[in-house]
């Protein structure tokens, strides 16, 4: 199963700010043209660290300015591999409107809908079924 250990930010201004949930310090350094894919040392985008703290608001900022919705860690999870197994049904609903890819696998095998079931958020399993994911 996706491990849930707390990423290194490691001084990515960027992704400090998603995981603060900083709305103001992301709007201006994406003003400054800072890098919405930027990986931290552990492999982490941005837009993965807005998931963890389930920013929405800042998970469609960094989406509209182009981070890639299917950049996968080096475990194979995706941001939305990662809002499914932490319950944020609306960082969920932001990443399928933005083309999330819905089938793919971690490295141990398991899909964002596996996972939304394993912890019984049930929302997501709808949310995710209707967006064609398999089980």
């Amino acid at each position: 199963m996706t491990k849930t250990t707390k990423p290194q930010l490691a001084g990515k201004p960027i992704s400090e700010a998603a995981y603060r949930g900083d709305t103001k310090t992301v709007k201006e350094l994406l003003a400054a043209k800072a890098d919405v894919n930027l990986r931290s040392p552990d492999g982490w985008t941005p837009l993965m660290f807005a998931t963890l703290g389930g920013h929405h608001k800042i998970v469609k900022l960094l989406l509209d300015a182009g981070a890639d919705v299917n950049a996968q860690a080096p475990d194979g999870s995706t941001a939305l591999i990662k809002a499914s197994l932490w319950g944020h049904t609306e960082v969920v609903r932001i990443l399928l409107r933005h083309g999330a890819e819905v089938n793919i696998k971690d490295s141990d095998g398991w899909t964002a809908l596996n996972l939304a079931i394993e912890k019984d958020h049930s929302e997501i399993v709808r949310l995710l079924k209707a967006a064609g994911s398999k089980e």
